[in-house]
């Protein structure tokens, strides 16, 4: 759990190299839906799978739920998650 300004986000990576793989779920799904393709990517760089707030383990986020908010929320995770290669 990742804290992103005034809830906390999940997100789990695994493997190692570069450049890091995002792996964000759809249509209501969770980062656990991602584990298969999570376990293959990870054979030959860092992957990492995350839950959007509201969805799987991540804690609820603030309204609206829009594209910039979720982009913003994401950018945050990723820093605080010292994930590297954000520009």
């Amino acid at each position: 759990m990742v804290d992103v300004r005034r809830h906390e986000l999940h997100i789990v990576c695994v493997g190692k190299g570069s450049p890091t793989v995002i792996l964000e779920s759809a249509l209501g799904n969770m980062s656990a839906h991602w584990v298969w393709v999570q376990q293959e990517v990870a054979k030959t760089t860092r992957v990492c799978a995350y839950d959007r707030a509201e969805m799987g383990w991540s804690e609820r986020g603030p309204e609206p739920r829009d594209a910039e908010r979720i982009c913003s929320e994401l950018h945050a995770l990723l820093t605080n998650a010292g994930i590297e290669g954000l520009t």
